[in-house]
């Protein structure tokens, strides 16, 4: 694996990302990951729970599922060797959400959710509150 020369501190977050989604994004990638990952820490493992990491269950999170999608894809764009490369290395599977998201990427530096409502599970569709299932698909009978 080739690991690029970046500096961990850059900010690799897009200008259309805001910070709470970026962090939320980091989370999400981190937990869902380690669902999958359990225990394992093999390249090929890791490099097929990362392959459609941003289509797994975005619906639990603060974010309606399209903003997940649209923060996971970004920040795998910006993160993902160094993702790769700490859950290879990772020495257990509790304190890896802190140690990446807080101090390797500080992408939750200076996130404040208290400005951000929870996802209720709904989305705006032609200015309609449209439900959104488990699986983040939006159910077109409610259209």
């Amino acid at each position: 694996m080739c690991i690029r020369d970046r500096s961990q501190d850059e900010d690799r977050r897009p200008s259309f990302v805001p910070k709470e989604l970026w962090c939320n994004a980091c989370q999400a990638i981190s937990r869902e990951a380690l669902k999958v990952l359990r225990h394992r820490t093999s390249e090929v493992d890791i490099a097929e729970a990362l392959n459609r990491i941003c289509f797994q269950n975005m619906a639990v999170y603060e974010f309606p599922p399209p903003d997940m999608t649209r923060g996971c894809d970004a920040f795998i764009a910006g993160w993902d060797e160094e993702l790769e490369s700490a859950l290879v290395r990772r020495k257990n599977n509790e304190d890896f959400e802190n140690d990446f998201c807080y101090k390797q990427t500080k992408a939750c530096e200076g996130a404040d959710f208290s400005k951000v409502s929870k996802n209720d599970n709904y989305v705006n569709v032609n200015g309609k509150q449209v439900p959104v299932g488990p699986d983040g698909a939006i159910k077109m009978d409610e259209l």
